[in-house]
């Protein structure tokens, strides 16, 4: 009977496992598959489109900024740079030093402080030749071959604009060979009313060249390349694949080679950028990745089936046979409903179940009547609070009975021994505000100065915005009686005790400290660690025990002492306000 529903269990169990469990995980795993390719596919056109607009309006920005630079720096006060510089090139010694000083002043005033200029240089037509800031190192041949300049002097009274390695000018404070910066350059015929320039060149870095050279940093499938209307690469951030470009220049936009392909011209030049983003890469990686996670599903479903064979008959088996032998128990006498169509082993906890439900039921009823019995003991405790109160108003009498005689001293002891009994039983809160605990304190130490003759002086250092805070009661009583009783007890002269109140940050800081005979680390070891309770210090001791109750692990308690000079002892515990009332201590 057990083996047949023990396979009953098992189909059960194989059926659900494939139903919930293999065919879910199989289905998800394929979708997200499909999807994480869309969506990566996805994700490198924005990415792709994101580094195009980025360098596009850089780039486009820096030629535009720079160009209406250079053409402001020239013309600017009817082509006084230009005409200062032919000067500076007519003539000589006193007259070329005053008109090369004019040019120093002139730059300063017309350079715009935002454009990263890496220098200007006029080549006159003679063999002069006049910069500032920073020199091309290339000889004047050297730059004369380059096409920049050849087109310069093409197409006169016009600016060119170009890319050079920045190590073509001097003192470039860069030690990155490859760095690429923006030049500008100009032949003026008609402007140059003097005859004298053959050519003024403006250096400016350029942060977008810089973006594009350094592409391959900050991503390794996205090659970036800036090509002139020559098909001369300008700019590039790697050479994968500069040949293919090249020989596909129709390219506009589109795929190739499994590589996607944006293909733009920049404004107001015959330059474009192209921006090739691998693709394949992708596919490849998640044709693996998917044969992967199959291999890996497949395994642990392999794994799973035969662990679940062996659970089937290491655990189901021993199951029913702890069934047969909780049938057999006394326990099993009782009458139990359980239910038919489930299998053996089944109906057999479900019994068992069932009876233990029933013994908690009876161990409830019995707790219920513990409770009852413990709620009378509290109510009997409660008749017993008549005696304090009894106490208060026997008091109260005496009081009465001392003014009415006129003796002053019994009458305020009276009250202040009143106060006192007032705070421990006038209501069952475990704590009151400082202010309240503070009035108590007041009546002790009177009483405390009447029984010891004023041998003692209190200073108190309260902060205001402490007079609130709640704090358990009848706790500062005990440090107070264990400096006079025992701190001031060989003293010959009158005891000081210092009081001091503060709050830090969300804590409330209390200092006792008192210039009494002081304790041994032995005495403080057996009130904080050991917690003697047959110390004469147990008042210190429940203080100890109430704040750990209160606050748990949020407080802390330390004395310090001195034999012959102090003791000193410390309370932190967090800060609280019952109300917002102001009063003053």
């Amino acid at each position: 009977m057990i083996k047949k529903d023990t396979k009953k269990i098992h189909n059960i169990y194989i059926k659900n496992f494939i139903i919930i469990i293999v065919i879910p995980i199989l289905s998800i795993g394929i979708m997200a598959m499909f999807m994480l390719i869309r969506e990566s596919s996805n994700a490198i056109d924005a990415n792709m489109e994101l580094v195009e607009k980025n360098i596009l309006d850089t780039l486009e920005n820096e030629i535009n900024d720079s160009s209406l630079q250079f053409s402001r720096f020239l013309l600017t006060n009817n082509n006084q740079v230009l005409d200062t510089v032919a000067l500076y090139n007519i003539y000589d010694g006193d007259k070329q030093y005053m008109y090369e000083q004019l040019l120093k002043n002139q730059f300063n005033l017309l350079v715009l402080p935002k454009l990263e200029l890496a220098g200007i240089q006029f080549y006159m037509k003679g063999e002069r030749e006049y910069y500032f800031k920073n020199s091309i190192e290339l000889p004047r041949n050297e730059i004369k071959n380059t096409k920049w300049y050849k087109n310069a002097l093409e197409q006169q009274d016009k600016i060119h604009v170009n890319v050079e390695n920045k190590s073509i000018i001097s003192n470039n404070g860069s030690s990155n060979n490859k760095e690429k910066i923006l030049v500008l350059s100009i032949s003026p015929d008609k402007y140059d009313i003097f005859n004298q320039i053959e050519m003024g060149i403006m250096y400016v870095k350029s942060n977008a060249l810089n973006v594009i050279e350094s592409a391959n940093s900050w991503s390794d499938h996205i090659s970036v390349y800036l090509v002139d209307e020559n098909q001369t690469v300008l700019a590039k951030s790697d050479e994968r694949f500069e040949e293919e470009i090249l020989s596909n220049s129709y390219l506009k936009k589109g795929k190739l080679g499994g590589n996607k392909y944006n293909i733009t011209k920049i404004k107001n030049t015959n330059w474009r950028l192209v921006i090739i983003s691998r693709t394949n890469f992708i596919t490849e990686e998640f044709k693996l990745f998917f044969l992967l996670i199959v291999v890996c599903i497949s395994v642990v479903f392999s794994l799973f089936y035969i662990f679940s064979i062996k659970f089937l008959g290491n655990i189901v088996n021993p199951l029913g046979k702890l069934a047969e032998v909780m049938e057999k128990s006394n326990i099993s006498k009782a009458s139990v409903t359980v239910e038919k169509n489930v299998p053996y082993e089944i109906q057999v906890i479900q019994g068992t179940f069932n009876k233990m439900v029933l013994r908690i039921r009876q161990l409830i009823l019995e707790n219920e009547k513990k409770e009852i019995e413990k709620h009378k003991e509290e109510l009997r405790a409660l008749q017993f609070q008549m005696n304090p109160h009894f106490l208060s108003n026997t008091l109260s009498t005496i009081r009465f009975m001392a003014q009415v005689a006129k003796y002053d001293g019994i009458r305020k002891m009276t009250e202040s021994l009143i106060q006192i009994l007032d705070c421990s039983f006038r209501s069952n809160e475990s704590f009151h505000t400082l202010y309240e605990e503070v009035e108590m304190l007041n009546s002790y130490l009177y009483i405390m100065g009447m029984r010891y003759v004023n041998n003692f002086e209190i200073e108190f250092q309260i902060d205001k915005d402490c007079q609130q805070c709640l704090i358990p009661k009848l706790i500062l009583q005990p440090l107070f009686e264990n400096s006079i009783v025992h701190g001031f007890d060989e003293k010959q002269d009158i005891g000081h005790i210092v009081f001091k109140v503060f709050k830090e940050k969300n804590y409330i800081k209390i200092h006792i400290t008192d210039d009494g005979k002081g304790m041994s680390e032995k005495e403080i070891e057996d009130i904080l660690i050991k917690r003697n309770e047959n110390s004469n210090k147990i008042g210190i001791i429940n203080i100890y025990n109430r704040l750990g109750l209160y606050y748990e692990q949020q407080f802390n308690f330390i004395i310090s002492s001195k034999i012959q000079e102090y003791t000193k002892v410390e309370i932190v515990f967090p800060y609280k306000l019952r109300n917002k009332e102001n009063k003053n201590v």
